[in-house]
C-alpha cells in the first residue's frame, strides 16, 4: 500500500509545480510574454530598452477607472509612455503644459488598447497628464 502511494505523491507534486509555472507566465505583465510583445524585434521592446539605457525620466505608474488629471514632472528629452485601456468606452490620453496647451495626444480611440507612445519633452517642467475615459486604464512612464 505504501509503495502505490509514492508515485501518486510524486505525480501530484509535479502537477502542483507545473500549475505554479503556468500561473506565473499567465500573470506576468498582463500576458505580454504569451502575446509576443516582449519579442526583442518589436518596437515596444526597443523603445523600452532605449529608455532603460538612458535613464532619462522618472519611473512612475498610474492606474484607475474614469478620468484623471495628474501633474507630473518630466525632464527634457524623450519620455516613453506605456498605456493600456480596457473596456468598450472611448479614451483620450494627452500630455499638456501647465498652461493647458496640448503637447501631445498619447493615445486615443475606442475599446481595448495596449501601446507605447514616445514624446520629446521640450523643457524640464511640470506637465499635466490628462486621461478622459469611463473604462479601466493604466499608464507607466519612464
Amino acid at each position: 500500500m505504501a509503495s502505490s502511494s509514492k508515485p501518486k505523491i510524486i505525480i501530484s507534486l509535479l502537477f502542483v509545480i507545473a500549475l505554479g509555472f503556468l500561473a506565473y507566465y499567465l500573470l506576468f505583465d498582463r500576458f505580454l510574454l504569451l502575446t509576443g510583445s516582449l519579442d526583442p524585434r518589436s518596437d515596444r521592446y526597443k523603445i523600452e530598452e532605449l529608455a532603460e539605457k538612458r535613464k532619462i525620466q522618472y519611473r512612475l505608474a498610474y492606474k484607475g477607472t474614469g478620468n484623471l488629471k495628474q501633474t507630473i514632472h518630466l525632464n527634457t528629452g524623450p519620455a516613453v509612455f506605456v498605456i493600456y485601456h480596457e473596456g468598450e468606452s472611448s479614451y483620450l490620453v494627452e500630455l499638456r503644459s501647465t498652461t493647458d496647451s496640448l503637447i501631445s495626444v498619447l493615445a486615443q480611440g475606442t475599446g481595448d488598447y495596449d501601446g507605447v507612445s514616445q514624446v520629446n519633452v521640450p523643457v524640464e517642467d511640470a506637465y499635466l497628464l490628462n486621461v478622459i475615459t469611463a473604462g479601466n486604464w493604466g499608464i507607466a512612464y519612464k
